[in-house]
């Protein structure tokens, strides 16, 4: 059978499933004056846990993308954070029932919709959409397959006039290279292309 039913103020955002079929999701809820990001899961056979609030709780977040370790069922949780005037890009792993957070910019620009994913590996690869230094829209890209977070702007991405609504999605092949699928092009093109970044 199916349920159906509404949550008041709350969106899914994503959902994944791990070796042991426990389901993990994140949603964000509307909080007064902006949105906030949690996250729970539902072991086989049992019910969803509490959820549990992701970013700093002093800060509004949103956008956020779920990529679970298939072996371990680590949860890694990228989304978008609110600093001041500027959004930067967060990524969040589940340590012992704590979040251990990285803050992957630091700019002056705007950062927006992140995508992210775990290899065969357990390596975290994260792309979004960020700003040059002359504010154009391009895809970023950072991994943490040496050891320590590496973060680069792809210059060869051209989102055109869709800028911010590139809506990028990431994807890791079994032998380790990194595909970035983007929506880009100009209106004059009759509409949106689907790109893809290759990177080994």
């Amino acid at each position: 059978s199916r349920k159906m039913y509404r949550v008041a103020q709350e969106e899914m955002q994503s959902k994944s499933v791990d070796a042991v079929n426990t389901l993990h999701a994140v949603r964000q809820r509307a909080i007064t004056g902006g949105w906030r990001i949690f996250y729970a899961r539902k072991p086989d056979g049992s019910g969803w846990a509490a959820p549990r609030e992701v970013g700093d709780s002093s800060q509004f977040s949103n956008q956020s993308a779920l990529a679970v370790d298939f072996t371990t069922g680590t949860p890694h949780i990228a989304y978008r954070a609110n600093y001041a005037s500027n959004d930067e890009i967060v990524v969040a792993k589940d340590s012992a029932g704590s979040w251990r957070r990285l803050r992957l910019t630091t700019n002056s620009t705007q950062d927006l919709a992140p995508t992210i994913t775990v290899d065969s590996l357990g390596r975290v690869h994260v792309a979004w959409i960020g700003q040059d230094a002359s504010s154009n829209w391009k895809i970023m890209y950072a991994t943490n397959t040496g050891g320590g977070w590496q973060a680069q702007l792809l210059t060869m991405s051209e989102l055109g006039q869709f800028g911010s609504g590139a809506l990028p999605f990431i994807a890791v092949t079994s032998s380790g290279r990194t595909h970035i699928f983007y929506r880009g092009g100009s209106y004059t093109d009759g509409g949106a292309f689907l790109f893809n970044l290759e990177k080994d």
